[in-house]
């Protein structure tokens, strides 16, 4: 999560709710500047948001890939 950049597409994995998110900015970055709880741990890369343990960014698949 260290690495994350809620300003770019990605899967995210839940580990809360053990589901992926399909991370769209349009539709989640406002609420999650307001709401995200940043205080992390940075060995495991954790962020708590919206019910959810956030972790495990990484970029969706390119098309045709």
């Amino acid at each position: 999560m260290a690495r994350s950049d809620p300003l770019k597409p990605a899967l995210v994995h839940d580990q809360l709710n053990d589901e992926t998110v399909d991370w769209k900015p349009e539709f989640y970055q406002q609420h999650f500047e307001q709401y995200a709880k940043l205080n992390f741990d940075p060995d495991k890369g954790l962020v708590e948001w919206d019910g959810r343990l956030l972790f495990a960014w990484v970029p969706p698949p390119r098309p045709g890939a």
